[in-house]
C-alpha cells in the first residue's frame, strides 16, 4: 500500500489559473438551482390569470431560445404578488399588474431568471459557495 500526501487549498488560496479551472468545472456542471421553483411560479401565474400553460422549453441563460405556450383568455384583474412564496413570482406578478400583458410578464420573468443564473455562475457566487460548503481543491483547482 502507498500513502499519497497532497496539499489542500481553499478556493481563495488558489492561483488565478487554478481558480479559473475550478470555476470552469463548476460552470460546466451547474444547472439553474431554482428551476423547479421558477416553473412553479410560472404555473401559478398562469392559474392566477386564468390561462393554461400548455408547453415550456426554457433556456435559463438565453430567453430568446425559450418556448412557452399558453391557451385561454387572461383576466384583466390584478393578482397577488406572492403566488408561491419565492422570488420568481415577482417579475411575473409585478409586471402583470402593471401591463396586463402575458408576453411582457413572461419576458420580464425570463430576464430576471437569466440574470440570477448568470450570478450563480459567477466567480463571486462560486467563491462564497465554496467557503460556505468548505470545498477543498488541489493545487490545479480540482475539487477534492
Amino acid at each position: 500500500m502507498k500513502t499519497i500526501t497532497i496539499d489542500v487549498y481553499q478556493f481563495s488560496e488558489l492561483t488565478p489559473s487554478a481558480k479559473t479551472r475550478a470555476l470552469s468545472h463548476y460552470q460546466a456542471d451547474c444547472e439553474y438551482p431554482w428551476t423547479n421553483e421558477a416553473i412553479n411560479s410560472l404555473k401559478a401565474f398562469c392559474d392566477a390569470i386564468g390561462i393554461t400553460l400548455t408547453h415550456y422549453d426554457i433556456d435559463w441563460l438565453c430567453p430568446a431560445r425559450t418556448s412557452i405556450k399558453t391557451k385561454g383568455t387572461p383576466t384583466n384583474q390584478d393578482i397577488p404578488e406572492d403566488l408561491t412564496g419565492v422570488f420568481s413570482d415577482y417579475p411575473l406578478t409585478k409586471n402583470w399588474n402593471y401591463s396586463k400583458s402575458v408576453s411582457y410578464s413572461i419576458e420580464c420573468f425570463l430576464k430576471e431568471i437569466c440574470d440570477d443564473y448568470e450570478h450563480v455562475l459567477s466567480e463571486e457566487y462560486f467563491a462564497d459557495h465554496c467557503d460556505i460548503n468548505e470545498y477543498n481543491f488541489d493545487i490545479n483547482g480540482n475539487q477534492i
